[in-house]
């Protein structure tokens, strides 16, 4: 990257997650996309201090897809003068088509869960096991935090 330009990349994590990219400016700090749930943006908040001491001043949605804007309601929390800005034409299908994903996606969740709680139980190996239950932890919390999720 170049100078006062940064990128956070996720982790692999249940589900989606999306990478940020962080840049400088002098009036403050742009984020571009924030990540596919609050608690990853949250992460990204706490740790801008390591790079720089300027607030965040816009946040930056690309696109309609939940991934790359569901960590937006963490930034206004932490930064209550940040502006969250978009196109129009982004902005119309993230009301009409991404909210609806969202409903959609957090109706398919609890069967992953059923699933993965069957397989937990025929789990053969200690490995798979312990594969399933992280997988299972993850998609539970995964759960409870997209149900409290409030779109910004």
């Amino acid at each position: 990257m170049a100078d006062g330009v940064h990128v956070a990349v996720a982790a692999p994590a249940y589900k989606v997650n999306s990478n940020t990219a962080i840049i400088e400016s002098d009036g403050g700090v742009i984020i571009v996309d924030t990540h596919s749930k609050p608690s990853a943006a949250r992460v990204i908040i706490d740790r801008l201090g390591d790079i720089t001491t300027k607030p965040v001043r816009y946040v930056v949605n690309t696109h309609f897809h939940w991934d790359h804007w569901h960590g937006n309601e963490a930034y206004p929390a932490a930064y209550p003068d940040a502006e969250i800005v978009t196109n129009q034409l982004t902005r119309e299908a993230m009301v009409k088509k991404g909210l609806k994903r969202i409903q959609d996606h957090v109706r398919q969740v609890p069967g992953e869960i059923a699933r993965l709680r069957a397989d937990l139980a025929a789990a053969g190996t200690p490995a798979r096991r312990a594969r399933l239950e992280a997988d299972l932890r993850l998609a539970e919390s995964y759960l409870a935090e997209v149900n409290a999720l409030k779109p910004a």
